[in-house]
């Protein structure tokens, strides 16, 4: 199943939600009309500020759906199966080693803002997917930013509770070089009440001879990456689906 798919589950399944409050159908109602009534720029932007506050929770029940949506969808194309035929050459290819082995990661592309990493909007994530043995081998366009923005423990299943970083937070960010193949090194998620723990650090040793094995299409030196870790513009919402990540220590 395609990662559209669920996405449309999910919004449809927001969209029934919503529909059960008795407010919404007035809101949408008296859009047009504020819109459309001739008032002063202040006095128009006040008043839609404050239709903004009714939206605003079902707008974050909105956002709960469509993220578990995207979080149990399949994995990205871009995620290699062994034995994968080499990337294009315009291509770059990117190791990541994962622990433990359900959680999801999702990379999602961006810019940087002030310092800041800011997830573009609409996008969908540029790699989407679990390690296999220990790890996440996917191909990737270069010359994008890309940061792990979201991850999930998929034993949940549906249900899976997206963890993000936010308000500051920091996520692993990287531009993705030129077509080559990058290690950004090993992570391990420890699960710490409504938080969660990353440890990283780095055996790139370990992720050449995975990589010789399993992928002996792909060739070239397996090089370190230039990844940083960047806070993220997002803010926290609640309901609490982006929940901060912190970073235990090892690699910076």
């Amino acid at each position: 199943m395609t990662i559209s798919t669920f996405w449309a589950i999910g919004i449809a399944s927001c969209v029934l939600r919503l529909a059960d409050s008795k407010r919404l159908p007035e809101t949408v109602q008296v859009l047009p009309q504020v819109i459309g009534s001739g008032q002063q720029p202040e006095m128009l932007a006040t008043t839609l500020e404050r239709l903004s506050e009714i939206f605003l929770k079902r707008i974050q029940t909105l956002i709960v759906c469509a993220s578990m949506a995207l979080l149990t969808a399949c994995g990205t194309s871009a995620v290699l199966q062994a034995g994968a035929e080499a990337p294009a050459a315009d291509e770059t290819v990117v190791v990541l080693g994962i622990k433990p082995a359900h959680y999801k990661v999702l990379f999602f592309p961006g810019s940087e803002e002030q310092g800041r990493f800011v997830k573009s909007s609409w996008s969908n994530a540029v790699i989407n997917g679990t390690p296999t043995d220990g790890y996440l081998v996917a191909k990737v366009k270069p010359e994008q930013l890309i940061g792990l923005t979201m991850i999930a423990d998929t034993r949940a299943g549906a249900f899976a509770k997206p963890y993000a970083p936010c308000n500051g937070a920091k996520a692993l960010v990287l531009k993705v070089p030129q077509a080559s193949v990058v290690y950004l090194g090993d992570i391990e998620y420890t699960p710490s009440g409504a938080q969660i723990g990353v440890q990283y650090r780095d055996d790139i040793a370990a992720a050449t001879r995975y990589l010789r094995t399993h992928y002996p299409n792909v060739t070239g030196e397996v090089r370190r990456a230039e990844t940083r870790a960047m806070p993220v513009s997002s803010a926290c919402v609640s309901p609490a689906i982006y929940v901060p990540i912190y970073i235990l220590g090892g690699r910076r």
